[in-house]
This record gives structure tokens, sequence and C-alpha cells, in this order.
């Protein structure tokens, strides 16, 4: 078996997970009508980045613009987010939560603390810490990659 190969179970583990987790989100989150899509761009947003264009929102969840477009798009009709002309590139949107899309934070929060403390309480806070650190260095890792235009 060649290294490529043996390190494939753990990407499509990695990709199995995040798919649960979304599943998860998906389940909880309808309550307060929102999507597992729509979640981590109301987060990054939570986190204190408002202000940011859409370009910027897509570079930093690693996903395409068109995504963010779409969601943010949905969460305007909604009433949680809202989109304007950037004072710098009239040709970007800039996005922010509105008080309803504020009020969001904490439920929605509760619901990735349920996800994570359940996880923890299976491995441990000591193993569930080390996977956490040892996550954000594959993310990076392959944020690098893709940076660098090197393929897997």
């Amino acid at each position: 078996m060649n290294d490529k190969q043996s390190f494939a179970p753990s990407a499509w583990t990695i990709c199995r997970i995040g798919r649960r987790f979304q599943s998860f989100l998906d389940s909880r989150a309808a309550e307060f009508g929102v999507t597992s899509a729509q979640v981590p761009l109301l987060t990054y947003l939570w986190e204190g980045n408002e202000g940011q264009t859409q370009n910027e929102i897509a570079k930093a969840l690693a996903v395409d613009k068109g995504t963010v477009s779409r969601n943010v798009a949905t969460l305007v009709r909604r009433g949680l987010v809202t989109q304007r002309s950037s004072r710098h590139d009239s040709r970007a949107c800039v996005v922010s939560l509105t008080p309803d899309g504020e009020r969001l934070a904490a439920p929605i929060a509760r619901i990735t603390e349920e996800w994570c403390g359940a996880v923890s309480n299976e491995l441990g806070s000591d193993s569930f810490s080390a996977l956490t650190t040892t996550l954000d260095r594959v993310d990076a890792t392959a944020g690098q990659l893709l940076a660098e235009g090197t393929a897997f």
C-alpha cells in the first residue's frame, strides 16, 4: 500500500464526521429556521467578523462564493443579516447581522456545545483537546496546500 492509500481512510473518516455534524446541526437548527450550511456563516459573523465582504467570508469558511451568496440571500430574506455595497468596492457586498440574527447566537452555540460536549465526554477532555489541536493542524495544512496550488 502506498502512502496516499494509507491516509485515505482518515480522510474519509473526517468527511463522514463532518456530514454527521451537519445532519446533527440540521436537525437541531431547523427549530430556528437555519440550516447547517448557514450556521458557519452566522457563527463567523457572531465571532466579530461583521462588515466582511461575501468574498472574504467565502475565503475564511473555505467555501465557494456561490454558496455564500445563496446563504446570504436566504438569511437576508429571513431578516437575520443585511447586505450593502462596500464603501471601498461598489461591486462587493458587506454582510452584517440584524438584531434577530444576533439573538440566534446563544441557542445555536448551545447546539454546537451539545455536539462537542458529547464527543468530549466520550473521548475524555485531554483526548478531545488533542483531537481539536490535531484537526486544526490538518485544516491549516490543507489550507496552505490549496493556497499553494499543491495537488493532494
